[in-house]
């Protein structure tokens, strides 16, 4: 995406997402703070309430020294001892290979990693299907506990990036109607925390749901958009960065409205 918002705007933009539901927001703060900047800097942080199911002492799987998280720590009273730390990195090497490669070659811009065995659909057993719906709604009451302090590290992590003369922008993750089905009892409460960050940011934040519409033809199971899904929602992602405003006054580190 940094290629192709690159060649249509005419001059380098750096882009960073992290959009991941399985990556905690403690490791995406660390990420925001040890990342590469350039002149033109965006940080696309990919929400859903499924990022905000993680518990207070969520590992921390990236072994890189975080300024920022160890000062959140702090002001919350939390810490992680040196054990707990060290067992955090056991899970280093199953974290995606773009943020692996993003970290140790942060000069590099045209690394690319696409998991291909999530671009054509998948057959999957009809009981299987049916126990995944489950695990993901018994997270509901999780997503609830959690979302206040999940919220907290969010508006960290955008302090973060707008110290580091970045743009921060929020984009909803895409997923399955099914899934947002089952979220619909935490919706209100998810958006009503959401705005209050975004107008105390004033920041831009993208959903796919106001402009494109998705069944589960376009998905290659019950998370993953298959090849076609992806093309739209990727064109509709880029078509949206290279017409807003916040592309514009990226150069400044400066959040504007959407």
């Amino acid at each position: 995406m940094s290629s192709a918002l690159t060649g249509r705007l005419g001059r380098h933009v750096v882009l960073d997402t992290l959009a991941s539901s399985a990556q905690n927001l403690r490791e995406s703060l660390v990420l925001v703070d040890n990342a590469a900047k350039g002149t033109d800097c965006l940080d696309f942080l990919g929400i859903s309430p499924l990022r905000f199911q993680f518990p207070e002492n969520a590992p921390v799987r990236i072994p890189l020294r975080s300024d920022a998280l160890a000062s959140f720590e702090r002001k919350r009273h939390s810490s992680r001892g040196a054990r707990k730390v060290l067992a955090s990195y056991y899970h280093w090497p199953w974290l995606s290979r773009w943020v692996t490669a993003r970290v140790a070659k942060p000069r590099d811009e045209n690394v690319s990693y696409v998991a291909t065995r999530y671009l054509e659909s998948l057959s999957i057993p009809e009981s299987h299907l049916d126990s995944e719906w489950r695990r993901l709604e018994a997270k509901t009451p999780v997503i609830l506990r959690n979302m206040t302090r999940n919220m907290e590290l969010l508006a960290t992590i955008i302090e973060t990036s707008i110290s580091r003369g970045c743009t921060p922008v929020l984009f909803e993750q895409v997923h399955h109607p099914a899934l947002l089905e089952l979220q619909r009892p935490i919706e209100d409460t998810y958006r009503l925390h959401l705005q209050s960050l975004i107008e105390k940011f004033r920041l831009s934040y993208l959903n796919y749901r106001e402009d494109i519409e998705l069944d589960e033809s376009h998905f290659a199971d019950h998370l993953h958009l298959g090849i076609t899904g992806k093309k739209i929602f990727e064109n509709w992602f880029v078509n949206e960065i290279t017409v807003s405003a916040f592309v514009r006054s990226a150069d400044g580190g400066a959040c504007c409205g959407s």
